[in-house]
């Protein structure tokens, strides 16, 4: 039976974690160290049906470091959601990494009510031309067309075995084949 929810009724929750580190994390020991991070987080308070865009920073360098904050905007997680017949659709906006280049925006997956998709990419970014100084992310993205509960993606990260829709984009940030 098809769902015929009106996703407009439906809370949209998104999740963005991103582990960023430096050149000189660039090691196996590293790696190692931050392929055990966690990579969902509790959800902070909003009110019932409203959306809510949590973003997630582990900076490494130095130690661990995390930073989060509740956004209005999915443009500010690089996402653009669009409303569509009984659905959301989910784009990457262009990011401003140095590699790989992602000049425009690009179709994800589509959700419908009770959804939940999830977007892996990593990248390379430099800073300004005055000061280049290399840094990398690692994102895992999740969205989900649900109420919004504290543990929603804890649940995803820890229970299933698959999403309702994923796209991995992650590229060798290092120059090998993948």
């Amino acid at each position: 039976m098809a769902d015929t929810t009106d996703v407009a009724a439906m809370t949209v929750v998104v999740q963005r974690v991103r582990v960023r580190w430096s050149k000189e994390g660039r090691g196996a020991r590293e790696a190692t160290r931050r392929a055990e991070l966690g990579r969902a987080f509790p959800l902070p308070a909003s009110p019932p049906g409203t959306p809510l865009i949590h973003d997630v920073l582990i900076d490494t360098e130095g130690g661990v470091r995390v930073e989060e904050r509740a956004t209005a905007e999915a443009e500010d997680v690089r996402l653009l959601l669009t409303q569509t017949d009984g659905g959301l659709k989910v784009e990457r906006l262009p990011s401003h990494a140095a590699y790989p280049l992602q000049r425009h925006r690009s179709h994800l997956f589509t959700l419908r009510p009770g959804q939940v998709g999830r977007y892996l990419a990593n990248f390379r970014f430099t800073g300004c031309a005055c000061a280049p100084r290399w840094h990398y992310e690692d994102w895992t993205t999740y969205v989900a067309i649900l109420p919004a509960r504290r543990d929603l993606f804890l649940g995803v990260f820890l229970g299933r075995k698959r999403y309702d829709a994923e796209f991995d984009g992650r590229v060798s940030l290092y120059g090998l084949s993948r």
